[in-house]
């Protein structure tokens, strides 16, 4: 049997996440999911929704991999630590617990009723997510087995050895280019949406499409969710823009790309293709409600118009002035020290010099 797993690591409250778990629960009960965290405040609420937790505990050797990175270690409570090690923490429950069939879902991303999990249990192979020409995604990363999964974490260990700005993104994208064939992507184009860059580039498009018949649809690694309802506003200033091609992405869009129909969301045309789940980088909750349809039907319907287009989120404000706050903080504090050590050396010479006239012979 398959297990869903969203993974949490750091203090960071989270609100998204909890809803996503009672998503879940209600709309794939016999898809059991698994919710994986450092933090035992965050594996109690998860555990009161009457899911399996699991505690992560770094080994020495993973905190010890980590202090050769280059990363601002105050952005978001160490995110590109934690983004990484996630897929650490994966392999520690499957090694630990013997689960064999492992799908990780990002705790923004939503799942549509049609699904394709019978699908997705077919596979044989590590599967994720190809973002674009140079980076890959964890939002959805399938992990067969036990074997395949140390394998993964060995050569990731490697990658971040060699490179001290290893991202997890980066690092999945090398590692499939490395072993293309222990690898496979989930499908997240077509004919109709791939933009000329990628259809000119028969490899890449071939590697996006491969899989799109074995599901009978597509996935969102993200450029979807964030053209249909934004980047997350903590990244804008609090803004939350739409419609908008966000980064080096494979997709083109339009008012005519989305459709959602009896719970079922499709993209592109002739023919459209179903779409699996949405990568909802804004954060926006109330597509993890209850009343989700509503609110994604409300999104569609605004997308035929491009209307909506620009809205402003508080707390998406508030968290990006935090995140200033913190790396100010972090770049006084530095600031201080150095002047402390300068001021200490400065001393130091002064009292050698007045020493140097003390002691020397007077005539």
């Amino acid at each position: 049997m398959i297990k869903a797993v969203i993974v949490h690591l750091g203090p960071a409250r989270a609100p998204w996440v909890f809803k996503n778990i009672r998503r879940h629960l209600e709309l794939f009960p016999n898809v059991p999911i698994l919710f994986i965290s450092d933090h035992k405040s965050h594996l109690k609420k998860a555990a009161g929704l009457g899911v399996e937790t699991f505690f992560y505990l770094p080994t020495r050797e993973t905190d010890e991999l980590f202090k050769s990175t280059a990363h601002n270690i105050t952005f978001r409570h160490d995110f590109w630590r934690t983004s990484v090690e996630r897929l650490i923490a994966i392999q520690q429950y499957q090694t630990e617990v013997n689960q064999e069939k492992i799908l990780h879902i990002e705790s923004d991303v939503v799942l549509m009723p049609n699904f394709p999990w019978g699908k997705v249990l077919e596979l044989d192979k590590l599967t994720w997510l190809s973002t674009n020409s140079f980076l890959d995604c964890a939002a959805l990363l399938y992990s067969p087995s036990i074997n395949a999964i140390k394998w993964l974490i060995e050569e990731l260990r490697k990658e971040i050895t060699l490179h001290t700005d290893a991202t997890d993104m980066k690092v999945l994208y090398s590692i499939r280019k490395k072993f293309p064939e222990e690898i496979e992507i989930f499908p997240s184009t077509s004919a109709a949406l791939a933009d000329e860059l990628l259809r000119s580039d028969k490899v890449r498009f071939h590697e996006n499409t491969k899989l799109t018949s074995h599901f009978g649809g597509i996935f969102d690694v993200g450029n979807m969710g964030m053209w249909l309802t934004g980047q997350n506003p903590r990244n804008q200033g609090g803004k939350v823009v739409r419609y908008e091609k966000y980064f080096t992405q494979d997709n083109d869009f339009d008012q005519d790309s989305f459709s959602f129909h009896n719970g079922c969301l499709t993209v592109g045309e002739r023919p459209r293709q179903n779409l699996f789940n949405l990568h909802v980088h804004s954060k926006n909750l109330r597509l993890l409600s209850p009343r989700w349809k509503s609110e994604l039907s409300k999104l569609v319907g605004e997308s035929r118009t491009l209307t909506g287009k620009q809205r402003f989120s508080l707390s998406g404000y508030l968290g990006s002035q935090y995140d200033i706050f913190v790396s100010v903080k972090r770049n006084i504090l530095i600031y201080l020290i150095i002047l402390l050590k300068i001021d200490r050396f400065i001393s130091r010479i002064s009292t050698s010099v007045k020493r140097l006239f003390r002691n020397s012979p007077r005539n």
